[in-house]
């Protein structure tokens, strides 16, 4: 969009070579955070996009129950605005503005989205009827998109005008092994993808049957823990 930032990634971008970029000092910082340790419970941010509650991570947590408790700690520790997808149990902090996205909608959020000639598309629309049409995806998945949306809610809240985050979308090609080619000739694709928990199985494969709906599909799914 134009902006400049520093950035801290948990995967390596496929456009910049590395999970860590260096902007000014007065540049804004963008972080995936991570809730695996309660790590997420260390920062402190402006905006926050919370994507996924799943019960993930349970031989640290225990339970579900105490995940809510750390996402609502982490909410509470937003300072201006909590922009959460469509269905996530938490608790709005009454100190930070609470926003949702997702899709069809939301205050924002995709819709018209679809497959066209091996690419996704989608409409992003702001409540009040601002909107961006026809936006073309550089990396699939129906994920992608919502998690498109998530970025480009933070980014208008941040004060970068729409007009200018189209080209993010149609340019930016995510992380390594997220949804990632490593063959893609003849009749044979090969895609190699991190997903490892059930919801995100089911999304990436969701995904792949859309972009290829007459081709057969072989998973080959590697445990991360003997747990």
């Amino acid at each position: 969009a134009g902006v400049n930032c520093s950035a801290f990634l948990g995967g390596i971008s496929v456009n910049f070579g590395t999970n860590m970029l260096i902007g000014g000092s007065a540049d804004p910082v963008v972080v995936e955070a991570d809730e695996f340790d309660r790590s997420f419970l260390t920062l402190y941010p402006n905006i926050a996009a919370i994507t996924s509650m799943d019960a993930d991570h349970l031989d640290i947590y225990g339970d579900f129950s105490e995940i809510k408790k750390s996402f609502n700690a982490f909410a509470a520790q937003v300072k201006d605005t909590v922009i959460a997808k469509n269905g996530l149990d938490y608790t709005q902090p009454i100190t930070s503005k609470g926003l949702r996205y997702g899709f069809d909608k939301g205050n924002y959020y995709a819709e018209n989205t679809r497959v066209e000639e091996g690419s996704f598309y989608f409409d992003f629309v702001q409540q009040g009827g601002k909107r961006l049409d026809n936006i073309k995806m550089a990396v699939p998945g129906f994920h992608n998109i919502e998690n498109a949306v998530a970025a480009m809610a933070c980014c208008v809240e941040f004060g970068i005008p729409l007009e200018q985050l189209r080209i993010g979308t149609e340019t930016v090609y995510g992380a390594k092994r997220r949804f990632e080619y490593h063959k893609r000739e003849g009749k044979t694709l090969l895609i190699d993808d991190y997903a490892h928990h059930p919801a995100e199985v089911e999304a990436f494969l969701k995904s792949v049957k859309a972009l290829y709906p007459d081709k057969k599909v072989t998973a080959i799914f590697q445990p991360h823990l003997f747990t």
